[in-house]
């Protein structure tokens, strides 16, 4: 349940004092009202606009971190909250009062000079430029005609001169955007409204949240790996988003922040302070992950993670290994990758199976560790700090702690008694100092005392506190929840299926609470970073979608959308309640028409196959379908998940491990597949442009608005010709690609390139 965690350390940099919380220090006081803020794209200087002085003020940053002499640029411009820089280091503002955009010309470095550039007619304080760095640049901007028609509008500006405006409607929640970000690697721009964070697609002005709970959010900005921040003036926290929806803060303690904008070069934040009139700056932690949490279903064999702390549907869900009680789950980085994947311990054999990577599939190492027909529970660390997790037992009979420093069978590498003996206390284990060494732990739980030891061996707890109540059936877990590279600790309650997450080593509330899963559960929980920032598959699914959009051609037809289970037609959550199901990846087409869903629980007589599987229905008639079956009707053979579909719901793309749903399936891995539900056929398009199968798994996949194109995940290594690295042919690849199909021709792609390159690479 537990794992192996980095330690991390933060490069400090030469800054005043800052009475707030560690990491942030103040850059330059005694700015009146300080509000929107930007870095230079290339002068290394902090710009700065005050709307009460009508000032904008430029300030150096030194090699060191500090600030430099303060330069007042004009105290003309009058700007409103936010400001931006194009990629030729002109500055654009939003003008609420006067209805215009305003542009401070580049110049010579700092020009005094502004000019008029469009009068927008009800002008918002949200802005933000796309940038390829050349003489085009798209501004956005919010804009709003009273309070019935909001607006993200767009002025395409060719060699910095007005050329085209064009409105896009939102709906109402997606309105009067205080600040906006553009995000290049991320599809669309993130805008901050009411008490949330949302995504706006650019092209047609389609809107989603990102995250909500905010009290006020105010200023954006991004970090070369998209993770997205978000200065809250309601609580003074800034919190990180990264492009996998996890969120964590990163800074407490400031004074109604407002403005907010990313230096790459310090890799810090800066952070407008308006009513402390202050700057203050917010050393960021090196792109640490954080651990994430999920569950495992012993009755199925199936496990769920998800990346975030929050409710909804799993990230990530699959089958593996025995099923029953007696195989108790663990997580670890077993092949150091930096990324936690799951195990199982038998206790009846004495057996562990551990997997590499995340999906069905047989064990990447199995042996006996220990002896056999005990109720030993199974504990995973890095031991010896060398950057990969190991196994290890419990047994509560005796106190006894036996650790295992390889992946193999054999003699306790160490061995030792640690707390009471016959005791029903529980262990954990965790990096509770951050020196990169997995160490133990117990709870008690008739007390709700955690005693952790910093070291491998007998003694004294060296921290003892009690978190959470005394005499429930609530279960300990152990994880980085906030990224600063120490293990701390949470709770789990079955009853309530509710996450509580503590980032001291103190009593006291709940840092992080959140439901997920089923209640009540029988479930167990575990943790692990399921994903860490940086991998290369990082961004995933904004990155298939953001190509889907690209490739649809009529820009007029609207994509499928997502949907909550709160969303669904009141018929089918009624199916559902009275069927016990859990669903995810539910979605709609743009005309409310079918809806897609995977769930594990059978809703139709067909489905008798035991696994995961992928549904229709149609709200028109209120019937239900099973997708993953083959032409007979015959459920599939193996685990169906990720569905999505078309805007006008007439095909329908999944991803399986089944081989009968198509003739000729015996890859042994799992594929993509698109339905046809009006035609009942099922076509895998996880294949060359000759037909072949693929030689590696696939996974998430996305269909374009129009239905002509599939955007999918995989590892394989023989779908496209001209593989990178000359690679021989057949030969998967280290590392996953995204690979787009044309599902006319039959034609597939490979793109090799990330962020900006992604709509570039499948367009050539």
């Amino acid at each position: 349940m537990t794992r192996w965690l980095f330690g991390w350390t933060t490069a400090l940099l030469l800054c005043t004092a800052h009475p707030i919380s560690a990491g942030v220090t103040t850059f330059q006081d005694g700015l009146a009202t300080p509000t929107g803020i930007a870095v230079h794209p290339w002068n290394r200087e902090l710009y700065v606009n005050s709307g009460a002085s009508g000032k904008v003020w430029s300030i150096p940053i030194q090699a060191n971190g500090t600030a430099g002499t303060v330069a007042t640029v004009t105290e003309a411009f009058n700007p409103d909250m936010d400001i931006v820089f194009d990629a030729a280091g002109n500055l654009y503002a939003p003008m609420a009062a006067s209805d215009d955009i305003f542009r401070l010309a580049a110049g010579g470095g700092v020009s005094a000079t502004y000019g008029w550039v469009y009068s927008t007619n009800a002008m918002g304080t949200g802005i933000t430029v796309e940038s390829p760095g050349t003489g085009s640049s798209r501004l956005f901007f919010g804009n709003h005609s009273g309070f019935r028609r909001p607006y993200l509008g767009k002025l395409t500006i060719n060699n910095f001169r007005p050329n085209t405006l064009t409105d896009y409607d939102h709906a109402v929640t997606c309105s009067s955007f205080r600040f906006l970000e553009y995000r290049p690697g991320v599809a669309g721009i993130a805008g901050t409204s009411g008490n949330s964070v949302f995504n706006i697609n650019p092209s047609n002005g389609s809107c989603s949240t990102i995250l909500s709970g905010f009290v006020q959010p105010n200023g954006l900005a991004e970090d070369e790996l998209n993770n997205l921040y978000v200065a809250d003036g309601g609580t003074g926290r800034i919190t990180k988003i990264t492009p996998l929806g996890q969120s964590v803060v990163v800074a407490t303690g400031l004074e109604s922040p407002t403005g907010l904008a990313y230096d790459r070069v310090g890799k810090r934040l800066f952070v407008s302070e308006p009513s402390a009139n202050r700057i203050s700056a917010v050393t960021l932690l090196s792109g640490a992950p954080f651990d994430g949490v999920g569950l495992h279903n012993p009755q199925s064999g199936i496990f769920y993670l998800r990346n975030r702390h929050g409710g909804g549907a799993a990230d990530m869900f699959f089958r593996f290994g025995l099923t029953g009680s007696a195989s108790r789950p663990i997580s670890g980085d077993w092949n150091g990758n930096g990324q936690s994947t799951v195990g199982l311990y038998h206790t009846t054999f004495g057996w562990f199976d551990l997997r590499d990577s995340h999906g069905s599939g047989a064990s990447d190492a199995s042996f006996r560790f220990g002896p056999t027909g005990r109720n030993l529970s199974p504990l995973s660390g890095d031991w010896n700090g060398n950057g990969r997790s190991t196994i290890g037992l419990y047994d509560a009979t005796t106190g006894s702690f036996m650790l295992r420093n390889a992946l193999a069978g054999g003699a306790a590498d160490a061995s030792f008694r640690f707390g009471p003996a016959g005791r029903n206390w529980i262990p954990l284990t965790g990096d509770w100092n951050g020196n990169g060494r997995t160490t133990v732990g117990l709870y008690d739980p008739a007390t709700g005392s955690f005693h952790l030891h910093n070291s491998l061996g007998g003694g004294a707890a060296d921290m003892s506190f009690r978190f959470g109540p005394a005499g429930r059936n609530w279960m300990p877990l152990s994880g980085d929840w906030d990224g600063d590279g120490r293990s701390s600790v949470g709770l789990y309650d079955p009853s309530t299926g509710t996450y509580y997450l503590r980032n001291g080593f103190s009593g006291g509330a709940a840092d992080v609470q959140f439901r997920f899963g089923p209640a009540p559960s029988t479930w167990t929980p575990l943790s692990g970073i399921w994903q860490p920032t940086g991998t290369a598959s990082s961004g995933t699914v904004p990155a298939l979608l953001e190509i889907a959009d690209s490739l649809t051609k009529d820009a007029t037809l609207s994509p499928s959308r997502g949907l909550e289970r709160s969303e669904l037609p009141t018929a089918l959550q009624a199916l559902l309640t009275e069927a016990q199901a859990e669903v995810w990846d539910a979605h709609s087409g743009a005309d409310e028409g079918w809806i897609v869903f995977a769930t594990d629980s059978a809703l139709v007589a067909e489905d008798r196959n035991g696994v995961t599987d992928v549904y229709g229905y149609d709200p028109l008639l209120e019937t239900l379908a099973l997708i993953s079956r083959d032409s007979e009707g015959r459920a599939g053979n193996g685990a169906s998940f990720g569905p999505h579909l078309d805007g006008a719901g007439m095909r329908i793309v999944f991803v399986s491990e089944a081989s009968n749903l198509v003739a000729e399936d015996t890859n042994g891995v799992a594929d993509v597949f698109v339905h046809e539900p009006a035609l009942s056929h099922t076509l895998r398009v996880s294949t060359s442009s000759f037909g072949e199968a693929a030689d590696g798994a696939s996974h998430r996949a996305r269909l374009s608005a129009d239905g002509d194109w599939v955007v999918f995940f995989s590892d394989a290594g023989n779908l496209a010709e001209g593989e990178p690295d000359d690679e021989a042919e057949g030969e998967p690849d280290d590392e996953a690609a995204v690979f787009v199909h044309e599902v006319a021709s039959g034609l597939t792609r490979r793109i090799q390139d990330f962020g900006e390159g992604l709509k570039n690479n499948v367009k050539r």
